[in-house]
């Protein structure tokens, strides 16, 4: 498997992709690439910047489930890419 977002290509085995992220839709994100919930920091929507997020679901929003908020892809990638930056 490959990552979606950067290409990065995991593990042999599936118990070996500890830290890696499958969505709804089979996609799967490296630990570096993972999708987060917006963080507390005056992003449009402000959430808990958790990377425990489940999504997207057939209306294309992801669902922090730490802080429980719905959030769309634009908000995801602000959040991943300031995820990353840290």
């Amino acid at each position: 498997m490959r990552c979606k977002r950067c290409g990065r290509r995991g593990p042999g085995t599936p118990s070996e992709f500890n830290g890696w992220q499958m969505d709804t839709k089979g996609q799967t994100f490296c630990p570096s690439c993972r999708v987060h919930c917006p963080p507390p920091d005056g992003h449009e929507i402000e959430g808990c910047g958790s990377a425990n997020v489940t999504g997207p679901d057939n209306e294309g929003l992801y669902d922090c489930d730490d802080c429980g908020i719905w959030f769309d892809q634009e908000n995801a990638d602000a959040a991943t890419k300031k995820a990353k930056a840290e």
